[in-house]
């Protein structure tokens, strides 16, 4: 689970930096450091999960438990590490997928990656299509825009991901 979570990190993180730098001003690094950290809740809860192994495959309560109290964790954390207000605000996704006014913000950058890195992945929650989450529209990207953008930075994601993982 803890090689699932790198992974996903690290491509949320490498998308986050991609949407940084075609659609925004916001730093590309900024942003690659809060899709990296989007989910450091839940470093706290897979270690309670080991002690409980009865909880790790009880997938309903795992989704309860990462879009309620993941986010709580994380932010909890990157407060007591001192982290900017920014970087900390952009792990608090569960409020902000609805969000499609007012200027792209790092939270809707780490929320757009996320919700990139899990196309085709069927985890629960996401396999809706792209365009019923309404921060999509904050971007201008229809879902054949979505696809064609990851194929083309594909090789950006990888090397990205690869430096985050040496």
């Amino acid at each position: 689970r803890l090689k699932d979570l790198w992974a996903h990190s690290t491509s949320v993180a490498a998308i986050s930096a991609l949407l940084a730098k075609r659609y925004t001003k916001i730093s590309p690094d900024e942003a690659m450091l809060a899709g990296l950290l989007h989910d450091i809740g839940e470093l706290p809860v897979l270690k309670y999960v080991e002690k409980y192994p009865g909880l790790a495959n009880d997938a309903e309560w795992l989704l309860k438990v990462r879009v309620g109290v993941v986010p709580i964790i994380g932010r909890a954390i990157l407060v007591s590490w001192n982290f900017p207000k920014e970087i900390v605000n952009a792990i608090a996704k569960p409020a902000d997928i609805a969000q499609n006014s007012g200027p792209i913000e790092l939270v809707d950058i780490v929320v757009v990656a996320d919700l990139h890195s899990m196309i085709g992945s069927g985890i629960s929650g996401y396999q809706r299509p792209l365009h019923d989450f309404p921060v999509i529209q904050k971007f201008g990207l229809e879902p054949k825009q979505s696809i064609k953008m990851l194929k083309e930075a594909r090789e950006d994601i990888h090397l990205i991901q690869f430096a985050l993982s040496s």
